[in-house]
């Protein structure tokens, strides 16, 4: 499962959901493959659905020619949770909805949290994860994914790696640039 944090955000309708649309087309997402988007928007399942898939511009093209039901197979495999005004909360209500979601399609537990907020806001989701105990791996294996910037500078970049690291292994944690 792909829990990505900023889910209402741009950087999702525009990279994230083509990309993964891209992999769903070449048959390369795995059988049990479902996304979990998280954000402070009020949207359900549904909504969200339209916003990123059926409605999108950044779609528009590369759905227009396949069959309804092949662009609502993809569409089906994504799954929205409001995290309320702010998201430093306790993630109480989102661990259940995963837990609802991994014992409905079969995940094995494996996570994937896809940070697509701003850096000051990783080491709060690290912290509220592990809280939650989303980030143990005792059963199935958790990754934590930050984007760049990663910091601001070496040492706010120190700060925040140490910060991460007390919430999650270094194993689990990916840094990337999504360009």
């Amino acid at each position: 499962m792909l829990i990505i944090f900023g889910a209402s955000g741009d950087l999702t309708a525009r990279k994230l959901i083509p990309s993964l649309f891209n992999l769903y087309v070449a048959k390369q997402l795995p059988k049990n493959f479902v996304v979990l988007g998280a954000s402070r928007s009020n949207l359900s399942d549904g909504e969200f659905r339209k916003k990123v898939v059926y409605e999108s511009p950044y779609l528009k093209s590369k759905i227009e020619d396949l069959k309804e039901n092949y662009v609502k197979g993809f569409a089906d495999l994504l799954f929205y949770e409001d995290l309320g005004d702010d998201y430093t909360k306790n993630y109480e209500r989102l661990g259940k909805r995963i837990a609802q979601l991994n014992d409905t399609n079969g995940t094995d537990n494996n996570y994937m949290f896809y940070l697509s907020t701003p850096p000051s806001l990783y080491e709060p989701i690290a912290k509220n994860l592990a809280d939650a105990g989303l980030s143990s791996q005792e059963e199935g294996w958790k990754r934590l994914i930050v984007e760049k910037p990663f910091g601001y500078s070496l040492e706010t970049a120190k700060e925040l790696n140490n910060g991460l690291q007390k919430y999650f292994n270094e194993s689990q944690i990916y840094r990337i640039d999504h360009y």
